[in-house]
């Protein structure tokens, strides 16, 4: 018996040892013949590591290649804890070299011992020393480089001209993706695609010895040329901060300046801006000074927003405009229609009341013509009657009012318009006079320039060609016209009432003066929120064109709740500034060509002080660029236009003091030493 148990104890181990053997020989052939292939593959992906090679993100120019925005090469100083050998660091030697190479970093970088143990005793096994430093900063640290430390490559957003047109060029962020305008409508032209090294590496992650590193080169991002003029900006800046201190408004001031014959834009200014260089930094304020993490994002982001494509606005009546041009087109009314104002105010059945800017007077019989100098409500409220719903409604589409622009500078916002078969009589009727609807500045811009253009809508555009890193044309946009609107002959008709609108305004001085004939019209927008003295908050806006017999230049100006003067006729003074200095910096020589002409001196060498005396003397106007009061000395660098350019007298000249930044400022102590060495 004994025997047998002991034979079926043998028989067992044998059969557990075969089992085992066979179940071993079942997973060797799987893992050796069967996965072979795949099991190969495996291993050979985890002993390869591969790192991103960051490509070079476009640059962004204005049309005469003036660059805007540009990535250049820094460098982020890393530390990984395991490098840096805390636990096993011993002796004397080893610890007061460590404590040496900390306070190089002090020292360079101005980070302490303190900060910088937090972060080497932290819970991140790698850690960011100092980000995006210069490579002069960096040739200082390789006097007595610390051997754990480790320099990666990276690139910075530069912007040049820091706040000119910011809203316009946009931002990025940390990683180099846009987050508003240009650097975000245009990201993945500008972007790039990232490289790869790609390495045969041992456990821990090192090179192989005696294997080559393979490198597939990034593709740098293209370079984004647009419509945009630097020295327009700065024009058009200088009137919209004017314009910002004197009217002081709850909002924000806008402007757009467009060349008429090809839907270019050439300048789009907002204020309050910001600095591209700092984007994260809000304007000085108490009310800036509490906010909460999420007020901080979304007022940031509303700083970021571009006004003339985002903001949307009843346009009040500079549609009158349009209501006007419909008319005449489908001879509805001509000039010689008699409109009729008997009480200044039009009462419907139902005891609405719609007033007219004359009211409690009223205009009487009117043409055409006059009907919109005087920006008549009663009487385009006829207008729109003789016109009729449909035909309304159908210009206002060719016109491309209820549809937006396709405009790639950020994010654009839907034009809002009640659906045509669900209109009042009443909502019909405020449409003439530009309320009952909804557009952005923009669109405004493009309607009413299609009005002076020969009827001739074009598409606004803001990119004028794309290039590769090296220069290469990729791809050019060129004007494009969206449809005939209305007819050469009604737009010239247009054009002549134009000009009577802006000769019958208070401030006919800063057209006549110069000889550069203009036409335009207001605008006000009616807001469903009181001031403290109970009236109706305003926009505020000018539309001008010149010289409207053969219209270079269309511009929208719009003022959101001024505060000091409400009138919309003001603009005229920051519209014809505008136009007026950027027709002058054309060389556009005005309907007298031989009056007020000044040859431009060279300003080049000279201080601001010597410059600015030069200027009274021949009636010329600076903006300084790059400027900075305090640095020392203060010469100019550049100019526009040239020396030996002829400009009219009252024309603005752009002086450039270059990169201020750089230059030494000049301490009190230094100008008190300086002045006790004069009277000794």
């Amino acid at each position: 018996m004994n025997l047998k148990r002991g034979n079926i104890k043998i028989y067992l181990a044998l059969f557990l040892i075969c089992l085992v053997f066979f179940l071993f020989l079942g997973r060797s052939f799987q893992l050796q013949i069967i996965q072979h292939t795949e099991l190969t593959r495996m291993g050979q992906a985890l002993s390869k590591r591969d790192i991103d090679v960051e490509p070079v993100r476009g640059e962004i120019y204005d049309i005469d290649g003036t660059l805007l925005a540009t990535s250049v090469k820094v460098y982020d100083l890393w530390v990984t804890q395991q490098d840096l050998h805390l636990d096993t660091m011993e002796t004397a030697e080893e610890i007061l070299a460590f404590q040496e190479h900390v306070k190089t970093l002090e020292e360079v970088l101005g980070i302490t011992e303190d900060e910088f143990m937090a972060k080497a005793t932290g819970p991140h096994s790698s850690f960011l020393v100092a980000g995006s430093i210069n490579k002069e900063t960096l040739d200082k640290l390789k006097e007595k480089w610390p051997p754990w430390l480790v320099a990666a490559d990276s690139y910075k957003r530069i912007y040049p001209n820091g706040s000119v047109a910011p809203q316009v060029i946009g931002t990025t962020d940390s990683a180099g993706n846009g987050l508003a305008g240009i650097e975000k409508s245009y990201n993945d032209v500008l972007r790039g695609v990232n490289g790869k090294v790609l390495m045969e590496t041992d456990l821990w992650g090192n090179q192989l010895a005696m294997r080559e590193a393979k490198l597939y080169a990034p593709v740098n991002g293209s370079n984004i040329q647009t419509t945009l003029s630097v020295p327009k900006q700065y024009i058009v800046d200088q009137w919209v901060k004017k314009a910002y201190d004197d009217l002081k408004p709850e909002g924000s001031v806008t402007a757009i300046l467009m060349k008429t014959k090809t839907g270019a834009i050439e300048a789009i200014s907002s204020y309050p801006n910001f600095d591209l260089n700092n984007p994260r930094v809000l304007p000085p304020s108490k009310e800036n000074e509490t906010l909460t993490a999420e007020e901080y994002t979304e007022k940031l982001f509303h700083l970021w927003a571009t006004p003339a494509n985002l903001f949307i606005y009843e346009p009040g009546s500079i549609s009158k405009v349009l209501t006007t041009a419909i008319g005449l087109e489908t001879a509805s009314f001509n000039m010689d229609t008699i409109f009729h104002d008997d009480h200044g105010m039009w009462e419907y059945e139902d005891g609405t009341i719609l007033y007219c800017v004359a009211y409690p007077n009223s205009h009487g019989d009117q043409t055409t013509e006059e009907a919109l100098v005087n920006s008549c409500n009663p009487a385009f409220i006829q207008m729109r009657r003789y016109i009729g719903i449909d035909n309304m409604y159908n210009y206002l589409e060719a016109f491309g009012l209820p549809y937006r622009l396709g405009m790639k500078i950020g994010d654009e916002s839907f034009p809002w318009f009640l659906p045509r078969e669900t209109l009042r009589q009443i909502e019909a009727d405020t449409m003439a006079f530009g309320h009952g609807y909804s557009v952005t500045p923009l669109q405004m811009l493009a309607a009413v320039n299609a009005v002076i253009n020969d009827g001739k809508l074009m598409q606004p555009r803001i990119v004028e060609r794309m290039l590769t890193d090296e220069g290469d044309l990729i791809e050019e946009f060129s004007p494009k016209m969206v449809r005939q609107v209305i007819s050469k002959d009604t737009s010239a008709l247009m054009r002549k009432m134009m000009r009577e609108v802006v000769t019958n305004v208070p401030y006919e001085m800063y057209f006549a003066v110069r000889d550069i004939g203009m036409g335009g019209k207001t605008g006000t927008t009616d807001l469903l929120e009181e001031n403290e003295e109970g009236k109706l908050k305003k926009i505020t806006s000018y539309f001008l064109a010149a010289p409207i017999d053969d219209p270079e230049y269309s511009l929208l100006f719009l003022v959101d709740r001024p505060t000091t003067d409400t009138h919309s006729y003001i603009l005229v003074e920051y519209t014809a500034g505008i136009l007026l200095d950027a027709l002058r910096y054309d060389g556009y020589k005005g309907d007298n060509p031989d009056a007020y002409l000044v040859d431009v001196p060279n300003f080049i060498g000279l201080s601001d002080e010597q410059a600015e005396l030069e200027l009274k003397e021949l009636d010329l106007k600076p903006i300084f660029v790059n400027y900075n009061e305090k640095a020392s000395p203060r010469l100019i660098v550049n100019q526009y236009p040239e020396p030996g350019a002829q400009v009219r007298s009252g024309a603005t000249l752009i002086l450039d003091f270059g990169d201020l930044s750089s230059k030494p400022v000049e301490t009190e102590s230094e100008s008190e030493a300086e002045s006790e060495e004069e009277s000794d």
